[in-house]
């Protein structure tokens, strides 16, 4: 598979931060990187379609900046992506590193992953984020759904923690392969991964904990569909949005029932704990 490279050239902070809240919010970007000139999104060269093109072209009209793109190799680039993967370290909690790393024995958790994109392999903030919150869980013995489980680092960290079945849902092919490795490379045995969209997966409700690591726009319109797979009194860990974005999301998830417990930080992204509350 190939990527496609968008390249803006935006100096001031808070244009990249407003750009990359609109981009953020499209399912077929999947990925960021940001400089102090430039702000880099990755996007699968079949999903760059017409409409996609022209959403890109008015974002970068409306910031008044350029932009440039490029092809990028799938094999070169996960060469180059593999030769660079470094550990993500997450407090002292859990270790996420590929196989060809030495084990972190001194870390209770350790992830072992295939690096195969610059996303997808522990580093991104939010993903950082959502292993803090699930370190506040008792996961013994529960039933879990990852809805947009990606390469599948949270629902392995999920039985590691002791969940009783796993069940996670993404729509990128390539995550989902990658998901089916990383599940190997653990030996995972209560995680099943689909691919697909929330309305094609295959649900067994209640849930005790949900897992929702995507984006803003899924998740605002995801609540009502959420409030019917977890349990009362479940818990809602998710993130994907924006510090700008958080009013917006709590009004949304408290006309659902789903009740802060607690918010993260880090970077310009945002985490949070909900518990959903009929």
């Amino acid at each position: 598979m190939q990527y496609i490279k968008l390249d803006f050239k935006v100096s001031n902070n808070n244009t990249q931060e407003l750009i990359l809240g609109q981009l953020s919010n499209y399912d077929s970007i999947n990925g960021f990187e940001q400089t102090d000139n430039q702000l880099l999104a990755y996007i699968a060269q079949t999903d760059y379609n017409d409409n996609i093109q022209s959403e890109v072209a008015s974002i970068a009209q409306q910031f008044d900046c350029s932009y440039q793109t490029s092809i990028l190799d799938d094999k070169n680039w996960n060469a180059q992506w593999e030769s660079d993967y470094t550990p993500v370290l997450v407090e002292d909690f859990c270790a996420i590193r590929a196989s060809f790393h030495p084990a972190h024995t001194q870390f209770p958790h350790e992830i072992i992953i295939t690096p195969k994109m610059s996303f997808g392999t522990g580093h991104h903030e939010t993903t950082y984020m959502m292993v803090q919150q699930m370190r506040e869980q008792s996961f013994e013995g529960k039933h879990i759904f990852d809805y947009g489980c990606g390469t599948g680092i949270l629902a392995i960290l999920a039985e590691k923690l002791g969940a009783k079945k796993v069940y996670g849902i993404d729509i990128d092919v390539w995550a989902y392969e990658n998901a089916i490795e990383n599940l190997e490379l653990n030996q995972c045995n209560n995680i099943s991964i689909d691919c697909g969209t929330l309305e094609q997966a295959n649900l067994a409700p209640p849930y005790d904990i949900v897992l929702a690591n995507i984006n803003r726009n899924v998740i605002l319109a995801s609540f009502s569909a959420l409030k019917t797979e977890i349990s009362p009194n479940g818990v809602l860990l998710t993130s994907g949005f924006l510090k700008q974005d958080e009013e917006l999301v709590l009004k949304e998830a408290l006309a659902h029932k789903f009740h802060p417990l607690k918010t993260l930080h880090k970077g310009k992204w945002l985490c949070i704990a909900f518990q959903y509350r009929p």
